[in-house]
């Protein structure tokens, strides 16, 4: 139910939203938030290679990157942190 609340929280701030009020990037992170707090590595790690809109957002993203971690894939989430 969180993971759900969060990704419909994000969806309502859109690009075009995000750009008119960059305050609103607090919204769009928190998926990833709700993801590592439960554990679902593989969902994380679904969002590696998404493009991100803003420096708060990019700076998130890093989240799925310690999904590889918790899934015990050291040499991809190495490679991952090496392109941040």
């Amino acid at each position: 139910m969180a993971i759900e609340a969060a990704r419909k929280a994000a969806s309502r701030v859109d690009d075009e939203t995000l750009k008119a009020v960059p305050l609103l990037a607090g919204f769009r992170v928190v998926p990833y938030y709700a993801l590592t707090r439960f554990g679902k590595w593989t969902r994380c790690c679904a969002n590696l290679n998404r493009r991100h809109q803003c420096v708060s957002e990019r700076h998130v993203a890093l989240r799925p990157r310690h999904g590889l971690l918790g899934k015990g894939q050291t040499d991809a989430a190495e490679q991952e942190f090496g392109k941040v």
